[in-house]
């Protein structure tokens, strides 16, 4: 079984999403602790973010908010956190260098164009060699089937390789992308050499 790794989840802070999103968010953050694995996420104290913490934090589990400095002078960090479980940085670039850089994996739950920034930033590297850890979107309510759609297109297209449809993975609920991380998924670390189509 996959434990005892960090889980970086990329997701939304909208306190607007729906009950079924917030529900699976929660099914994750409480698999992520049973599992005793490490909570990344963006620090946020809603939507959720708020969400999977709170999961995370009410088993017993590990979390480490990563969130910019000025994101902290509106108050969007989450009290819950002490003071050990918070990294603040001067950028997003620097926010998103630790979500990526200390991921032993990325999940990624609904989310706008901060988590799709931090995906592409993600799978970018992962084509290039620079990034090896499993990539999975979670498909609540078919919510990232046109994403991976828009992905598979690139390789049809000859912008990507065959080889990178393996970047990422789709699943339909949390026990799919946990059975999915208990296969030991491996990218190569040669991936650089066939990066260019």
């Amino acid at each position: 079984m996959w434990r005892n790794k960090n889980i970086s989840v990329f997701c939304s802070s909208s306190n607007a999403v729906s009950e079924n999103f917030k529900r699976v968010a929660n099914e994750l953050g409480e698999a992520i602790a049973e599992r005793e694995c490490r909570l990344i996420y963006g620090g946020s104290s809603m939507g959720l973010m708020r969400t999977i913490a709170d999961a995370v934090l009410d088993k017993g589990g590990d979390v480490l908010g990563v969130m910019p400095e000025f994101m902290k002078e509106v108050e969007w960090n989450y009290s819950r956190l002490s003071t050990e479980q918070m990294v603040w940085t001067e950028t997003m670039a620097t926010r998103k260098d630790i979500l990526i850089g200390e991921a032993n994996a990325i999940i990624c739950l609904p989310g706008a164009v901060g988590t799709l920034e931090e995906v592409g930033e993600a799978l970018s590297l992962k084509r290039l060699g620079r990034f090896f850890a499993p990539v999975i979107f979670i498909n609540t309510n078919d919510f990232y089937r046109p994403l991976v759609h828009w992905l598979e297109k690139t390789v049809d297209e000859n912008l990507m390789r065959e080889e990178h449809r393996e970047m990422w993975y789709l699943a339909k609920d949390v026990s799919d992308a946990l059975a999915y991380l208990d296969k030991n998924p491996v990218w190569p670390e040669s991936a650089a050499r066939f990066a260019a189509r």
